[in-house]
């Protein structure tokens, strides 16, 4: 019998004694992929010993027969195949490195090219560097490869010296040569007629300023951008903002010169940020910065401004920014800093009905009368929305992040948003006019009430006056944070040891059999009433559906989240779960949320919405990595293009609901597979990928995202191109071999 490994005196395995002999591997404590293109050494190593002779990247196909001769992770990290940085969603090097924007970014895919998939045959890899074998995981996943990636993930970043916010600062000006906004997914006349004058773009500047290091004061004053350019960014994010699922800025009552300075770079930190122009999106991520750090010194100097709108509307955009930029110190702290404006808006009292009485415009109302009432309402129903976005929000981040809400459902107990055409009207007479068509009579929302959500048939009745397509979705969300109590029981009860485990079982069935009837009572009253879910609803609705049906959690260990040791424990509850009747409907959903994605409008597909297309990836994944049944012998292979779901019986997991796919669903029959759509040459060709592609997977779902933007241009936001790089890397760690 070998000799176990010693642990040395620091808790470090020593092994000059263990059998079989291993080899040393340099691993850089931070993974920069910009140093790959350049060449560069990584600066900081750590030497990490693998004790038990594993060919841990033999699934790359430039490694085959050659893995023996490699002995530092930096040879590895030179081949192209090898997988970047798995699960860093956060573009690090696209605010740190000043040069990388001078290049484009591009996808791991084109449409010509196959996914590297090895043809492995070790009989060793199944076996943890403890010696412990882990039963049916031959041959299907190299844990070592996926586990040392996640080491330089997102959830596990930890700052380092370098890490400071007046790195961005250099990126608050821009040279005359920059100054273009060719952004083509903003097309159309201008949002407002509005332009922004040099005093207001002097009190912008001010305001930069007064959160730049001395030093470079000059720098920015010299270069920072014309009024012309703040205006087409303001612009931009007005026509952005407005076609968002739950717009909470009124933008005709916008007033450029008079706003503060906070709210102006706000909306033009959004406007850079989602600009296609590399130099303009790093301008919009300085700005953010820098109102990040402006906005509390605001607070503490007046504090009433934590009660205005301007102020809360100013702190709810830069965390917007910030959260969904791909980088992960701004995630982080974008993160940590959404609880100090939930109490604010919650102390001001806006989750709850609003105690005085709207008072409605009368026929006889004109002038000056009419236009207080226009903009005392317009105030009182952005208050409104920014409590009801703030919720949506907070849905969005704790199912991206897998983490606790931090609003409650039942204190949301404000009326739904009003109807688009109340509240996108110009002038207060076109308010008037549409107000009394409607027929309202001032707040009819009856009182008490806790929670629209119980109260679903009230939306529909009353589509004349309320924006159903935003209801419906606060309505879904609002199923969230009941679904996050639920998954924690669930993962509670897994290490319990309760000696009425049949009740408790039953407590848990219940439990989600409510859950199931919440979310089905929205979509049957939406069918009966004759009205579609938008993308964004429907995108939501299946994502709550499949949460109840998988582990993201578990999921993220199987791909080695916490360590390879954590990956092979987790390991069989997985497989159990691939094999039940739970897991198809889990892929089921996963497939409905591929097919609302296809259904967003153009650029819109991003943030939150892009991190479910990847959950609903990673959930294809697990059951192919996890499931038993081989269907490779009767599969032929999608990259002849070729179509045979009649011969095979292909149950197209993101098509129509079908007799092919309840039987799938009940009795586990048929092969599951999505679709794909690829460009050859003038036609669009259909084929279908079926699950136990892993590759194929990734390379269809990253398609989606590039279809929603520009394949391999500028436009791309950065989280979105590193999500695609992360579903490579995930399709690149399977070792499912391709049917010959």
């Amino acid at each position: 019998m070998a000799q176990a490994p010693r642990r040395n005196g620091i808790g470090s395995l020593d092994t000059t004694s263990a059998q079989p002999s291993g080899f040393q591997l340099a691993v850089p404590s931070m993974f920069d992929p910009d140093t790959s293109a350049s060449g560069r050494p990584y600066e900081h190593d750590v030497m990490v010993h693998f004790d038990d002779g594993m060919p841990s990247y033999d699934f790359l196909p430039e490694a085959q027969g050659t893995a023996n001769s490699l002995t530092s992770l930096d040879d590895l990290l030179n081949n192209e195949a090898f997988p970047e940085d798995i699960l860093n969603f956060g573009v690090d090097f696209v605010f740190n490195s000043p040069n990388l924007f001078d290049a484009e970014l591009q996808l791991p895919f084109s449409d010509q090219q196959d996914p590297p998939i090895g043809n492995v045959n070790s009989n060793e890899l199944n076996v943890s560097r403890s010696g412990i074998a882990t039963p049916g995981l031959k041959g299907k996943l190299n844990i070592v490869a996926s586990a040392q990636a996640f080491k330089e993930s997102l959830w596990l970043w930890t700052p380092e010296k370098g890490d400071h916010g007046a790195l961005e600062q250099t990126h608050l000006s821009l040279p005359w040569n920059s100054m273009s906004t060719d952004d083509r997914n903003m097309s159309g006349p201008p949002p407002v007629s509005q332009r922004m004058n040099n005093v207001a773009r002097g009190n912008v500047l001010a305001m930069v300023l007064r959160t730049c290091e001395s030093a470079i004061y000059s720098h920015v004053v010299s270069n920072f951008p014309t009024a012309e350019l703040l205006t087409k960014l303001v612009h931009n994010f007005i026509t952005f903002h407005s076609r968002s699922e739950l717009p909470f800025i009124h933008r005709s009552t916008i007033e450029i010169d008079k706003e503060r300075p906070e709210f102006l770079s706000s909306m033009i930190a959004y406007g850079g940020a989602i600009s296609r122009e590399p130099e303009i999106r790093k301008l919009g991520y300085a700005l953010q910065e820098a109102v990040r750090i402006a906005l509390p010194t605001e607070f503490e100097r007046d504090n009433r401004l934590t009660r205005e709108l301007r102020g809360l509307q100013s702190f709810a955009l830069q965390l917007e920014v910030g959260l969904w930029s791909g980088n992960r110190r701004k995630m982080e702290i974008c993160e940590s800093f959404a609880m100090p404006l939930v109490t604010m808006v919650r102390r001001a009292g806006r989750f709850q009905a609003p105690k005085v009485i709207e008072f409605p415009p009368q026929e006889g109302d004109a002038g000056e009368a009419l236009e207080s009432k226009w903009r005392n309402w317009v105030k009182q129903e952005s208050f409104k929305r920014l409590a009801l976005y703030l919720f949506y929000r907070d849905t969005r981040s704790s199912m991206s992040l897998l983490t606790q809400p931090l609003i409650s459902y039942a204190e949301l107990t404000v009326s739904p948003p009003c109807h688009k055409d109340l509240w996108e009207a110009t002038t207060a007479s076109q308010w008037k006019t549409v107000y009394l068509q409607q027929g309202r009579d001032g707040d009819s929302m009856p009182h008490p009430r806790r929670t629209f959500l119980e109260d679903i048939d009230y939306i529909f009745h009353n589509r004349d006056t309320l924006d159903v397509d935003a209801s419906i979705l606060l309505a879904t969300a609002m199923v969230w944070p009941q679904l996050w109590q639920y998954r924690e029981m669930v993962t509670s009860m897994k290490h319990s040891r309760s000696r009425d485990e049949r009740h408790v079982s039953l407590v848990m069935t219940s439990r989600r059999q409510e859950l199931t009837q919440m979310l089905e009572r929205i979509s049957m009253t939406a069918r009966e009433s004759h009205v579609d879910l938008c993308p964004a609803a429907l995108l939501l609705h299946e994502q709550c559906s499949m949460h109840l049906c998988v582990s993201l959690e578990d999921v993220q260990l199987l791909a080695g989240k916490e360590g390879e040791e954590e990956a092979r424990r987790i390991f069989p509850s997985m497989r159990a779960w691939a094999d039940s009747a739970e897991a198809r409907q889990a892929l089921y959903h996963a497939g409905q949320i591929l097919r609302a994605a296809k259904g967003y409008p153009r650029f819109m597909l991003r943030d939150a919405s892009a991190i479910t297309v990847y959950h609903a990836s990673l959930t294809f994944w697990a059951y192919a990595v996890t499931c038993k049944n081989d269907v490779a012998s009767s599969f032929v292979s999608p990259s002849t293009g070729a179509s045979s779901a009649g011969s095979l019986d292909f149950v197209r997991l993101d098509g129509e609901d079908g007799p092919e796919v309840r039987r799938f669903l009940l009795l586990g029959r048929g092969i599951p597979c999505i679709q794909d759509e690829v460009q050859t040459g003038d036609a669009l060709v259909m084929r279908d990928v079926p699950l136990n592609e892993p590759a194929e997977l990734m390379r269809t779902t990253t398609r989606i995202l590039q279809n929603k933007h520009e394949r391999g241009g500028k436009s791309n936001p950065p989280l979105m191109e590193n999500l695609s790089k992360l579903m490579h890397s995930l399709g690149t760690a399977c070792l499912t071999r391709r049917p010959r």
